[in-house]
């Protein structure tokens, strides 16, 4: 192959170099019009050792490879007060890899990269750090792909997080965030409206929020929390962790988790590996006087004054010990209802310990908590119940016009480890 002009690319085919289309890696002038120019025309940009000033937002026309030539010699400075590099439409996917990517702090609207649909597509090996608002935004994207990330100072005084990924109009399903630092910023990782994502050597440290999950499922597989205001919050999510370890013993998990969305109720040898409630609008009826009725856990979170009822039953999928609460606040209907109760079944057996019951107070309201250890086996099938002595008899939190993170009834499940013989 002959060359094709004297050039810093020289040999057709390789990936566009900025330099080419006069990009500045000196970092003194800006360069987004010559980096906007190279992904126009190629799906592959190449960025060589510098410093690269962009002070107009990037917006792919295509989708497009950046590759730099290393996290600690190529340096993309976004300084734009709206994110730096953004798509809005599908067919213009983004990878990127091997750079540093930095923000400006004083413009309160500066973000760094937004990905619409950009499932399947990898940004690896990147520090992202500095920007008044989120490091990286991934929306409605299937399999998205983050790995050897390092975030740290992003949304210092507001509350966005380094990293965001979020259903978007639909939804977000699968993916993967492998060894990510998030560090000194509002939010280590928010998961918005994310199905089945697993976090895979996640290390969060001096956040607001370590994990912020809303309307999510996944899984940390191995994670450590350090000096966060708070670990984990999870709204209306299921978050199973594996091997997790926080400077706060058990870790800093906020005690006020509630909702599932995930049919899958599952206990598996993690700290709280799941946590189900019921949203304050929602009323549990009993079926009858002092029958027990089977409480089914449900959401609406996303659509007040509607219930979707999900699961009744919480599948043990490990053999051994565990720790589990109930709580619910139970309200008479009529003047009829005096005493209530609630326990915890194992198939059709009541566990043992796990009853208890009260009379209403004046205000005809009452709380009841009870917490049991028992030794489950494998596929073992636990409910909760409750039961009134009348049929006026409800489970049923304080009354508001919409749902807030109090719930009516809660169930907490903790793996202590194999019984010991």
């Amino acid at each position: 192959m002959s060359l094709t002009k004297v050039s810093y690319s020289m040999i057709t085919g390789t990936p566009a170099n900025v330099l080419d289309f006069g990009a500045d890696p000196t970092g003194a002038t800006n360069s987004a019009a010559a980096i906007q120019a190279a992904m126009n025309a190629s799906k592959a940009v190449y960025f060589p050792a510098g410093t690269y000033l962009v002070q107009t937002k990037l917006v792919p026309t295509q989708a497009v490879d950046l590759i730099g030539e290393g996290r600690e010699s190529v340096t993309l400075q976004l300084k734009v007060n709206d994110f730096g590099l953004e798509t809005t439409v599908s067919g213009r996917s983004v990878s990127i890899r091997d750079m540093t990517i930095t923000g400006d702090t004083t413009l309160t609207s500066n973000a760094g990269i937004n990905l619409f649909d950009n499932g399947d597509r990898p940004l690896e090996r990147l520090e992202v750090h500095g920007f008044a608002r989120q490091g990286i935004k991934i929306v409605q994207s299937v399999n998205p792909i983050l790995r050897d990330i390092r975030t740290y100072n992003c949304s210092p005084v507001q509350s966005f997080a380094a990293i965001h990924i979020d259903k978007g109009a639909t939804s977000c399903v699968g993916g993967e965030l492998e060894n990510i630092y998030a560090g000194f910023s509002s939010r280590g990782v928010f998961l918005n409206g994310c199905r089945n994502i697993a976090l895979i050597n996640y290390i969060v440290e001096h956040c607001a929020i370590g994990l912020d999950a809303d309307t999510s499922d996944g899984l940390i597989n191995v994670g450590w929390f350090e000096a966060n205001t708070q670990d984990i919050n999870c709204v209306d999510a299921i978050i199973s962790r594996i091997n997790v370890a926080s400077t706060v013993v058990p870790p800093n998990f906020d005690s006020s988790f509630s909702g599932s969305t995930n049919p899958s109720f599952r206990a598996i040898p993690v700290y709280f590996p799941a946590f189900a409630g019921m949203y304050n609008n929602d009323t549990r009826t009993v079926s009858g006087a002092n029958t027990f009725t089977t409480c089914l856990f449900n959401s609406n979170f996303e659509a007040y004054g509607s219930s979707i009822t999900l699961f009744d039953t919480l599948n043990i999928l490990t053999k051994g010990v565990y720790e589990i609460e109930w709580s619910a606040t139970f309200r008479e209907i009529t003047a009829s209802a005096q005493s209530v109760a609630g326990r915890l079944i194992n198939g059709a057996t009541e566990i043992s310990g796990s009853y208890a019951s009260s009379t209403l107070d004046a205000s005809g309201t009452v709380t009841i908590t009870r917490k049991v250890i028992a030794a489950l086996d494998l596929n073992d099938a636990i409910k909760f119940q409750f039961s009134s002595n009348s049929a006026s008899g409800r489970i049923e939190s304080v009354a508001v016009a919409t749902p807030t993170n109090q719930t009516n009834a809660t169930l907490i499940v903790k793996y202590l480890g194999v019984e010991q013989p």
